[in-house]
């Protein structure tokens, strides 16, 4: 049997109601999706379990049940999403997230096997973080006299200083901004900005980040200023997200995490920093000597 053939695209609405019959395996596992505490990730747990299911109902010609997921059948699936040609990177993502319901629906008779399965080694360098230098000339791309470039300073001062990933970048509100006036750790101001004046007592709220745990984010003087010019300048839209798009043939919506990898891939090679796409996986880690 040839795996490759069998890998089918995402289900269509209907197929994928039908797939979800009570008792299948996709209704199992978006059950186990819906428990992610990150929309992105319940997103990404949901593709994988359509994709899967839909994999498996061509393979056995009926509705898969948690007892075909098997390490069998993950193994056939992974090797043809390989054969297809898919990104080893892609291939990780989508078995990682099918050895969640692996894992949880073992009582439902899913093989614990399963949970073996992995993809193929990626080979991909390291990620580098930027120096302080790296930052500060990829800070000073933007052109601040216009609009595109006030949002897009404010939008790296948070990646490259604050340390938020691009996800929460585009999930901020203006709700989330807060200033506190007694700070329940002091240490904290110290060890994102050293000196005083580059202190303050401002943090941004993360209600959604990653890995589910709400959380508070001191911010630069640097970051604060930006935020403030930038929006004195955000156009109305009818979302309240911090960050919005700047297109001028569609209203202004919500930032996607893609737009940011432009963004920072476009002013990282104005700046001349080594690799554009590298910088773009790598900004929004600590400055390596800050």
């Amino acid at each position: 049997m040839t795996a490759s053939a069998e890998v089918l695209p995402a289900a269509s609405p209907a197929s994928g109601e039908l797939l979800a019959a009570p008792g299948s395996l996709l209704a199992a596992g978006e059950r186990v999706a819906r428990r992610a505490s990150a929309p992105s990730t319940r997103s990404t747990y949901l593709h994988a379990y359509r994709h899967f299911a839909g994999f498996l109902a061509a393979r056995l010609d009926r509705i898969p049940e948690p007892a075909d997921l098997t390490e069998e059948a993950l193994l056939d699936f992974r090797d043809g999403l390989e054969a297809v040609g898919r990104a080893r990177a892609t291939v990780a993502k989508e078995l990682s997230a099918l050895r969640r319901p692996a894992a949880a629906l073992e009582p439902e008779g899913v093989d614990p096997a399963a949970q073996r399965v992995r993809a193929n080694a990626v080979g991909r360098r390291a990620p580098r973080a930027l120096t302080r230098a790296e930052l500060e000339r990829l800070l000073a791309m933007p052109d601040r006299r216009t609009r595109r470039g006030r949002r897009d300073l404010a939008i790296m001062l948070l990646l490259g200083q604050a340390g938020l990933r691009r996800a929460e970048v585009c999930a901020l509100r203006y709700g989330d901004l807060d200033e506190l006036r007694r700070h329940p750790d002091p240490r904290r101001r110290a060890a994102l900005a050293p000196r005083a004046v580059e202190q303050t007592g401002w943090v941004v709220h993360l209600r959604h980040p990653k890995r589910g745990r709400a959380r508070a984010v001191d911010l630069t003087a640097a970051a604060v200023d930006a935020l403030r010019v930038w929006t004195q300048s955000r156009p109305e839209s009818a979302t309240d997200h911090l960050f919005v798009s700047l297109a001028r043939n569609r209203p202004p919506e919500q930032l996607v995490p893609r737009a940011l990898n432009k963004l920072v891939a476009a002013y990282a090679e104005r700046a001349g920093l080594a690799v554009a796409t590298e910088q773009e996986r790598t900004l929004s880690r600590s400055v390596a000597d800050a």
